[in-house]
């Protein structure tokens, strides 16, 4: 821990003052150069103010070249007094008589031009690199000469070095200080940094019984304090939800629906007695060997978020159950709920049978009451018999068409396999929309069909075909008053989609989910049939081994999508 320290503190400390030290290496330069063109300004200034225009001046001359030579010795910045035609007076280094003419020099222009002068160049005369400032000389409004101060780049560079050592002291210092005060935390902290940590691992461990006991001037009291405190309400929370989740396990033991847990790997996590009663010779661990119920299948679909939840119907042992999987929120497990539908199933399948029966054995008496119906229309000409023999002919026609739906739902409930054949699909189209057609023309609707197709043959059962064309083509036409009825046919791949949409009254939304039912109908004063039709429309796509979607709007109509894989 106490390395992560040195590594956050001291490091970060240590690079950011070497950092400064660079960053800042031209600008203190700068600094220092102008540190000492200010002291050499102020030496030049404070010669001026005290000799004046007497340095050009040829009376005691002897004695203030002197005071120069003496200033020169004391501050070790020579200087030069130079006339305005350049030539040197006085020099406290050189002999002006050896010396070239100045008028040229960089330092000495700027002074004849009123200004202050600075310069850094190699001196001609001594052979080295000089720092110069040159200043004029002013008798009323005229310059009279220059004033010349100079000293060697090398005092500015000794000033430079003299700073370099003193800041890379300073972090030095500083260094030594964190370092040193880091190691008093370290040796005064780390014990009891080690006991939190501890603590805190014992709390991780659900040992609740762990307490830190500091004394009263101790800085961590308070915080030791808070994880006492802590650690109980934890200890509280946890005894809470131990007995509660005991209670929940005593709950689904007594439900007698199976339900079961699994995780990502499809262990199993939890299973109830009931779930181990139906499943005790089958189910260890895993579900390996529940393949037959396609478990392993859904529960890996939805573990690859292909779906949300899964719901199916199987025969297991006998039973009927409907097996449903869903994912436990954001976490990587499925609880399993199998519901026994046996019961369900059985009572479902009686009715069936009984609805057959009774189809089947309505015929005889049917075409009995139809054939002596027909035959005393024929030979009675009484107008009034008559009327009452035509409404018991409807009648037996209405009935007859009941107990043909009833027998092809039969049919299709009970049919295994399918009868495939190759169907040009738009000669087949055509031959079944033309009584529509008629229809559709009666009631003053429009009537729209196409066509799109990438071939012109497609494989499939056609009976099933016809079925669902005529069942939901009647359903349309029956129901749209105004507007029109439109028929669209999409053969692209091996997917054949159908769509019948219409300008009807809608379907309400409540009522979506039952249109399917046999016998369900909307509404019977309106003439809505029998409520068979989507019934066998339903069980013709699952033959067909198709998906039926429907889309409705209250005033809009409603519009059905098959779509049917070619075999």
């Amino acid at each position: 821990m106490y390395k992560k320290l040195y590594f956050y503190i001291f490091f970060p400390t240590l690079l950011f003052l070497l950092g400064l030290y660079f960053a800042s290496e031209k600008v203190l330069e700068r600094g220092i150069n102008s540190l000492h063109q200010e002291n050499l300004r102020d030496f030049a200034f404070s010669i001026i103010e005290g000799y004046g225009e007497s340095l050009f001046s040829i009376e005691k001359r002897d004695e203030l070249f002197t005071n120069l030579l003496s200033l020169d010795s004391l501050t070790g910045n020579r200087i030069t007094v130079i006339d305005t035609s350049g030539i040197v007076i006085f020099d406290t280094r050189k002999n002006p008589k050896n010396m070239d003419n100045h008028r040229w020099r960089p330092e000495v222009v700027e002074a004849l031009d009123g200004k202050i002068g600075f310069f850094q160049r190699e001196s001609q005369t001594l052979k080295r690199r000089m720092f110069y400032c040159a200043v004029p000389v002013i008798k009323g409004d005229t310059i009279i000469g220059v004033l010349r101060v100079s000293e060697p780049e090398e005092k500015l560079f000794e000033s430079y070095k003299k700073f370099k050592t003193n800041y890379i002291i300073f972090i030095l210092v500083v260094s030594a200080v964190i370092f040193l005060i880091l190691t008093i935390l370290e040796s005064k902290y780390r014990k009891d940094i080690f006991l939190f940590l501890q603590a805190f691992k014992k709390l991780s461990e659900n040992d609740f019984s762990v307490k830190i006991l500091r004394s009263k001037d101790d800085p961590l009291r308070e915080l030791a304090e808070h994880f006492n405190a802590t650690a109980e309400k934890l200890m509280k929370s946890y005894r809470a939800l131990q007995e509660t989740e005991q209670k929940l396990k005593e709950i689904l033991e007594t439900i007698p629906i199976p339900i079961a847990i699994v995780d990502n790997q499809l262990n199993l996590i939890y299973s109830n007695l009931s779930f181990k009663k139906l499943f005790s010779s089958d189910v260890g661990t895993d579900l390996s060997t529940l393949t037959s119920l396609e478990i392993l299948r859904h529960a890996r679909a939805i573990l690859k978020e292909k779906a949300d939840e899964i719901k199916y119907e199987i025969l297991w042992k006998e039973r009927h159950l409907q097996v449903y999987l869903k994912k436990l929120g954001d976490i990587p497990q499925i609880i399993i709920i199998a519901i026994d539908i046996t019961d369900t199933f059985e009572k479902e399948r009686i009715k069936k049978e009984l609805i057959t029966h009774v189809s089947h054995d309505l015929r005889t008496p049917l075409t009995i009451i139809k054939g002596y119906a027909e035959t005393i229309l024929e030979e009675n000409s009484d107008s009034k018999i008559n009327s009452y023999v035509e409404t018991i002919l409807k009648a037996v026609d209405e009935l007859s068409q009941l107990v043909a739906k009833l027998n092809t739902l039969s049919k299709l409930e009970n049919l295994l396999e399918v009868e495939i054949k190759e169907i040009n699909l738009k000669d087949f189209i055509e031959s079944i929309i033309i009584p529509f057609e008629h229809i559709a023309s009666k009631k003053g609707l429009e009537f729209h069909h196409s066509i799109e197709t990438d071939t012109e043959t497609i494989k499939s059962d056609p009976e099933k075909l016809k079925m669902i064309l005529i069942n939901l083509l009647d359903n349309a036409l029956k129901f749209t008053e105004k507007g029109k009825v439109e028929l669209n046919i999409e053969k692209k791949g091996n997917k054949l989609k159908i769509t019948v949409s219409d300008t009807g009254p809608g379907i309400p939304e409540n009522l979506r989910a039952r249109i399917f039912e046999r016998f369900f109908t909307m509404d019977k004063s309106r003439g809505a049939g029998f409520g068979l039709g989507l019934a066998i429309v339903k069980h013709a796509v699952q033959l067909l081994k198709g998906i039926i979607e429907v889309e409705s709007q209250i005033g809009f109509g409603t519009t059905f999508t098959i779509t049917i894989p070619e075999v």
